[in-house]
């Protein structure tokens, strides 16, 4: 953490990192109240409404087309997690 404030000027500085600021601020939120994150998975929502789970192959295939498109994904995540044993 760099800063001690959730700003969007900060979040934006974050972005250069393997994951979105505000998910690493929502995960930082977990640890802190007792929880340890289990899984993370990105997933889309259809315009019928229709939960599509995001593959590590889709990921991949973002990720090289990314470099050429200098584009963002518009895709959300779900995270789990567990009470950290004590």
């Amino acid at each position: 953490m760099r800063a001690a404030f959730s700003a969007t000027t900060e979040l934006a500085a974050g972005e250069s990192s393997e994951l979105p600021g505000q998910l690493i601020l929502a995960i930082e939120g977990l640890v802190v109240h007792g929880y340890e994150p289990v899984s993370l998975r990105y997933f889309t929502i259809g315009a019928d409404g229709t939960i599509h789970y995001v593959t590590a192959d889709e990921i991949s295939a973002y990720d090289k087309g990314k470099k050429k498109l200098g584009r963002k994904a518009s895709a959300s995540c779900a995270c789990r997690s567990s009470p950290t044993p004590r």
